[in-house]
């Protein structure tokens, strides 16, 4: 997150964070199979490493590859819910049975 102007007088706020980093509206959606844009999903843990490490990648991936990419409201609780996460687990901060491959994984944005 960026930090308020209140808090460094004299400071300015670029909307990008690299200097040559492609502006929002060039950015470009990825396709699910229907067809539909859909942004690139993030998952986060909940941890300070966690979130620094997920706005790295959030911004390489929106500002250095030029994709949109959303990250989940809901945060990790391990490093093994990141990891079944991604490999596409239904439940992936459950301990004992994270559901993984009973149907795709996808995730509603609006959380």
């Amino acid at each position: 997150m960026l930090a308020q102007a209140w808090l460094f007088p004299g400071l300015t706020f670029a909307s990008l964070c690299l200097e040559d980093g492609v502006p929002e509206e060039q950015r470009t959606y990825v396709q699910d199979d229907a067809g539909n844009d859909i942004s690139i999903g993030l998952l986060e843990g909940a941890w300070a490493a966690g979130n620094l490490t997920t706005r790295i990648a959030e911004v390489l991936i929106q500002e250095a590859l030029g994709f949109h990419a959303k990250t989940h409201s809901k945060l990790g609780a391990s490093g093994l819910s990141l990891i079944y996460g991604v490999g596409g687990c239904i439940d992936f901060d459950n301990p004992t049975n994270q559901r993984c491959g009973e149907k795709e994984t996808t995730v509603d944005w609006r959380l």
